[in-house]
């Protein structure tokens, strides 16, 4: 499990939480995240001190955007720290892994 934030200037606007349904081989890894706009599904990989994800928020909710939403992220001293992309749109995330 990991937590973190996609709003970097108030945490707890972009707080999110990111459960892993299966962690495959080769640091593949699939599952859900569930923030403060609703629950999406991701796949993605952790390996070698870099996170790469795509999510996509589930139908039906309101303030979710559509598509998918890139994140890419380096591990820091146990936080991963990244950028996350949508549409042209870019911003910046944190998150790390939790018990």
């Amino acid at each position: 499990k990991f937590i973190g934030t996609w709003d970097t200037r108030v945490p707890a606007r972009g707080l999110f939480e990111v459960y892993l349904e299966e962690d495959h081989s080769g640091g593949f890894m699939t599952g859900r995240i569930e923030d403060t706009i609703g629950g999406a599904s991701f796949i993605g990989a952790c390996k070698d001190g870099q996170v790469v994800m795509s999510k996509k928020y589930d139908a039906g909710l309101p303030l979710a955007a559509e598509g998918h939403i890139s994140y890419c992220g380096t591990l820091h001293n146990g936080v991963y720290k990244g950028t996350f992309y949508h549409d042209g749109d870019e911003g910046r995330f944190t998150m790390q892994a939790v018990s």
